[in-house]
């Protein structure tokens, strides 16, 4: 879920968006996210260190850059540069 959603916080379109990026990389890696982390190293990995799915080189450009696009609007403003 988007780190909004999990924090609580009021969402809308960028949690929507994160969530279609990740069934769109569930789609390419044909694997569950995280599927091999507890909730407790999930959220640590997601939600505090802002980290998302390995992207593999294989796939094509305009996924990969739809799926960076999708994820960072789920980074809280404050980690941005």
């Amino acid at each position: 879920m988007a780190t909004e959603v999990f924090n609580g916080d009021p969402s809308g379109l960028s949690a929507d968006v994160y969530s279609f990026t990740l069934m769109l990389w569930e789609v390419l890696a044909i694997s569950v996210p995280f599927e091999h982390m507890d909730p407790e190293q999930h959220s640590k990995f997601v939600h505090v260190k802002n980290r998302r799915p390995k992207i593999e080189r294989s796939w094509p450009k305009p996924a990969k850059k739809l799926l960076e696009r999708g994820w960072v609007h789920a980074i809280p403003k404050s980690v941005l540069p």
